[in-house]
């Protein structure tokens, strides 16, 4: 008797929730993945970033767009996943100065990171997820990282 391993399928949705640590503050994120293969995805994640450093206060609004590919077999509860993507976001400075203006602005770049998945079941998956962000525009410098936490509810991974 064998069992199947809980992975991804083709063709599967779910939706995902993250909190994470940046460099400036802490990240929430809600997302959507579509398997394109058993070891292949799509992940569009809406961010929030808020922080304080200084006498400043921080706050990132952005949209990632990633493609994650599960390189080698890691176990048959466990997945490794490698992506890379665009980011794009909104972020806001205040606090600096009275005498200055806050800052405001567009920033987009390129995003690379990896996660370990553990699925509990064939419908829910926990993970631990770390990113670099390589800028080309940004206040606070022209990278960042972020490394986190999430859950992955599949909508239609059914065996």
């Amino acid at each position: 008797m064998t069992a199947a391993a809980q992975v991804h399928q083709q063709g599967g949705t779910a939706i995902d929730l993250t909190l994470g640590k940046t460099g400036i503050g802490v990240m929430g994120g809600a997302g959507y993945m579509k398997n394109f293969s058993d070891n292949a995805y799509l992940q569009l994640r809406g961010v929030g970033e808020f922080g304080r450093m200084y006498n400043f206060r921080y706050s990132h609004f952005g949209l990632d767009a990633m493609a994650f590919y599960n390189p080698f077999y890691l176990s048959d509860f466990f997945q490794f996943n490698a992506g890379a993507g665009l980011t794009i976001g909104y972020e806001k400075i205040s606090g600096i100065t009275k005498e200055k203006s806050n800052g405001i602005g567009f920033m987009a770049g390129l995003k690379a990171g990896a996660n370990i998945e553990a699925f509990l079941s064939d419908q829910m998956s926990f993970y631990i997820y770390g990113n670099q962000a390589y800028l080309v525009k940004k206040s606070l410098g022209t990278t960042y990282y972020e490394v986190g936490l999430g859950i992955r509810i599949f909508l239609n991974n059914y065996y």
